[in-house]
């Protein structure tokens, strides 16, 4: 096909052409590898996280055009002795994504900025980020607490992120030199009596810990799935080729990982698609939607339903990265309609793969439905090395680029030195220092002594469900929102906000002492 035929067919479509959602998607996946506070030079009187939007001012957008954008809340430029004040945060290592914080920062700096992804375009990265290996575990929850408790524990996981989402979107957009969940945290903890360097500190450790727990599960999986395959071979030995092959991956381009996580999600697809046939094409139990497997609408005990909290909440954890994707949205008075549509679909494909997974292996799920589906004498021989072959490849798309948040931070922290972008016969090509090299063997590692202690994939996600999750995606947000817009609620919706961050507190102590204390 000539370039030119080419070129026409991947712009065909406008704002939405494949072009288009290429480079948005490309922009979304940077958005889990870059989290970074305004920098000094980013404030100014006009700017400061103090300063609502003003009415009436002038959205600029990346691109050079400027259009109108009215915003409700009144101008309070220079009432905060805090505008002039630098937010600490981690110093980066200058390398590829240098250039992309550094040119958000500053569009940001204009009033009411606006991106350039499209409605449908936010929806499908909104759905890429909270779509994930969580929802693997979903029809153990459901084993553990019975269909009415997991069905109430799920749909109101996926109504309350929904809800909080939105709320980081309204905060946004009152302030709109604010970019990201870490500023979000910082600018709270400077309105509170926390201090915005210890909100920034403890945000982070928070973000580390649900990153590292990510990586640990991947891991997991991918030993477990291969051992089910070629018993032979002992696990670690498993674990030990993925940690390398990641360790090599961690030094591809920002850009490359980016598409090489799209693998991921179409891994995720692909085993949704032989979950479903298995159980429509298979007329015995276990294994059949036909025929489905003994079931229980109530749970045995107290600490099992504690146990599927944070089971039930892990598969939304992508939820702070929303305040990115509101910035890079070219209408965001659009964002609440995307919160809606991606949080209802998200929950109707998880309450699918719940429902499905549960009718087909009822009392027998484990705490990874790809251990059922490869188990299973019932299903087709071409089912086991086909799901082996997706859980090979969803870690290895996935780990790199999970990874390199971490990476970023402890490297910048230690002073490890920067990667240097050389330009070489007309290629751009990265140089690492011997310290960052020794640095990411050493992380690699510990990654895999981590792996090698936690070994059970479902303790795991329902420790970082209840522990990580509850307190990133309800409790956090709620403060923050009760923090910020204070002055915008009535006494009684302050008090729902109190009642939400103490049901949230609770949750998350009784679903991480559930999550360590059973056997599972």
């Amino acid at each position: 096909m000539p370039s030119s035929r080419r070129s026409s067919f991947l712009n065909a479509g406008g704002r939405n052409s494949i072009s288009n959602f290429a480079s948005s998607y490309t922009r979304a996946q940077t958005f889990l590898a870059v989290e970074r506070g305004p920098s000094e030079e980013d404030l100014s009187p006009c700017t400061s996280p103090d300063t609502p939007a003003i009415e009436g001012s002038i959205s600029i957008r990346p691109s050079g055009r400027s259009e109108s954008a009215i915003d409700d809340e009144e101008s309070s430029v220079g009432n905060s002795p805090h505008q002039f004040n630098r937010i600490d945060t981690f110093d980066f290592p200058h390398d590829e994504t240098t250039a992309l914080i550094r040119r958000s920062s500053h569009s940001s700096s204009t009033l009411g900025r606006t991106g350039e992804s499209t409605v449908p375009q936010t929806i499908f990265n909104s759905m890429n980020t909270l779509i994930g290996i969580g929802m693997l575990s979903l029809p153990f929850g459901f084993r553990l607490s019975g269909w009415i408790f997991g069905t109430v524990i799920l749909a109101s996981s996926s109504y309350i992120t929904g809800m909080t989402a939105k709320m980081l979107g309204k905060i946004l957009k009152r302030y709109p030199s604010l970019n990201s969940y870490g500023d979000i945290a910082e600018h709270t903890g400077y309105k509170s009596r926390i201090g915005s360097k210890t909100a920034h500190y403890v945000v982070t450790a928070i973000f580390i810990v649900d990153l590292l727990g990510a990586l640990v599960e991947l891991v997991i999986l991918f030993g477990d799935s291969f051992y089910l395959l070629y018993p032979q071979i002992p696990k670690p030995a498993y674990k030990a080729v993925l940690i390398l092959a990641s360790f090599c991956l961690s030094f591809l381009s920002l850009s490359t990982l980016s598409f090489l996580s799209l693998l991921g999600l179409l891994c995720t697809n692909a085993l949704i698609i032989i979950l479903i046939i298995c159980g429509v094409f298979t007329s015995h139990s276990p294994g059949s939607l036909l025929h489905p497997s003994n079931t229980s609408w109530w749970p045995k005990s107290a600490m099992e339903v504690f146990m599927s909290l944070g089971i039930f909440m892990a598969p939304w954890g992508g939820h702070p990265v929303f305040p990115e994707l509101y910035r890079d949205m070219r209408h965001p008075l659009k964002y609440p309609k995307v919160a809606n549509t991606s949080f209802f679909l998200v929950f109707d494909l998880n309450y699918l793969v719940a429902v499905a997974g549960y009718l087909m292996f009822g009392s027998q799920c484990e705490d990874s439905i790809t251990k059922n589906l490869m188990s299973n004498a019932n299903f087709p021989s071409w089912v086991t090395p086909a799901i082996c072959v997706l859980m090979g490849l969803l870690p290895i798309s996935k780990i790199p680029l999970l990874s390199k948040p971490v990476v970023n931070v402890y490297e910048s922290y230690f002073h490890l030195g920067s990667s240097t972008i050389v330009v070489k016969d007309g290629q751009r090509e990265e140089n690492y220092s011997a310290g960052q090299i020794v640095s990411r063997i050493i992380f690699f590692a510990f990654m895999l002594v981590m792996s090698l202690v936690f070994t059970s994939f479902g303790k795991v996600l329902a420790f970082l469900g209840s522990a990580v999750v509850f307190t990133m995606c309800m409790t956090c947000p709620l403060l923050f929102y009760l923090v910020l817009m204070k002055d915008q609620l009535t006494r009684f919706q302050k008090i729902l906000l109190h009642i939400g961050v103490a049901v949230g507190l609770a949750c998350s102590v009784v679903g991480t002492f559930a999550s360590i204390s059973i056997v599972t």
